[in-house]
């Protein structure tokens, strides 16, 4: 009997310690951009209390340009004792992911972007919903190999499903207003760089400002005479974008304009999904 009650004692002191015995659970994790800790914080936490298993930190102060941003040596040495490192490999966060390692060999990586590329920009990555969600795959399947307890594993994988179904309707909302802006006639867009290319894959035509013709001069002109006659509409930016040309697109000949937050700053207050969703509404309001 003795035996039987000691060894209940043990099952129930093993279960209620099976969290903390994780490899992972309540460790820091330092992180890059908003794109990615969004991502992290998504998948990494309980489905109960949607709470975190562990602390989750970005290595980048707030509303730095966090493409430019250098970390010292000093801040380099002291963020490298975190459990994991979650970076972008496909930009000059790799770099910093080998000092990392470089001051500790024990610190997980996680490579946010492994087996992925881009054809413009780096913002491509999380601005196409679709993009976004093969990141998550990424994050979903490294944690899986990394973390040990089955609970925690199981909150993943269900996070990861919802997250999906979201990212499965912005995207179907994309195509959808893409496909109706071909049958309208409307689906050319003026952009201000190859970050807002990636429309291409929904059916949009991309003017992008960036090229050389329309840096002329006469270039310039052509532009401006095709939103004066209707042929453009749609004026896509970074949010605050005061450059002169946009001013006088916007100003004197027709342009909507529609501002995106690229979120390459760094943690700001932004929500990702209402992002978005504020840019997909934009876009439907103004080519369809």
């Amino acid at each position: 009997m003795k035996k039987t009650i000691l060894l209940i004692i043990s099952i129930l002191l093993l279960s209620g310690c099976s969290l903390q015995n994780d490899n992972l659970n309540g460790s820091t994790i330092y992180v890059t951009n908003y794109p990615i800790k969004y991502l992290v914080e998504t998948l990494y936490k309980s489905t109960e209390t949607d709470e975190t298993y562990g602390t989750i930190k970005s290595i980048y102060p707030n509303d730095v340009d966090t493409l430019n941003y250098e970390l010292t040596d000093k801040l380099i040495k002291e963020y490298s004792q975190a459990s994991m490192f979650v970076y972008n490999g496909l930009s000059n966060e790799k770099n910093i992911a080998k000092k990392f390692i470089n001051n500790n060999r024990n610190i997980l990586i996680m490579d946010v972007s492994y087996g992925l590329s881009t054809k413009n920009a780096i913002e491509e990555l999380w601005l196409s919903p679709n993009n976004y969600l093969m990141l998550a795959k990424n994050i979903k399947d490294t944690f899986k190999d990394y973390l040990t307890n089955k609970t925690i594993i199981s909150d993943v994988e269900t996070n990861y499903a919802n997250f999906a179904e979201t990212m499965s309707l912005l995207d179907a909302d994309l195509r959808s207003i893409g496909n109706q802006a071909k049958t309208n006639n409307t689906n050319t867009i003026v952009v201000t760089k190859s970050t807002y290319k990636f429309l291409e894959s929904y059916g949009f035509i991309i003017v992008n400002l960036e090229d050389p013709g329309y840096q002329t001069e006469d270039g310039q002109k052509t532009i401006k005479h095709n939103f004066d006659n209707g042929k453009y509409k749609t004026l896509i930016t970074d949010v605050n974008d005061e450059s002169e040309l946009v001013k006088s697109l916007v100003e004197n000949n027709k342009a909507k304009k529609i501002e995106l937050n690229t979120m390459t700053k760094g943690i700001t207050d932004d929500n990702y999904i209402e992002t978005m969703q504020e840019f997909i509404n934009n876009l439907q309001a103004t080519t369809n």
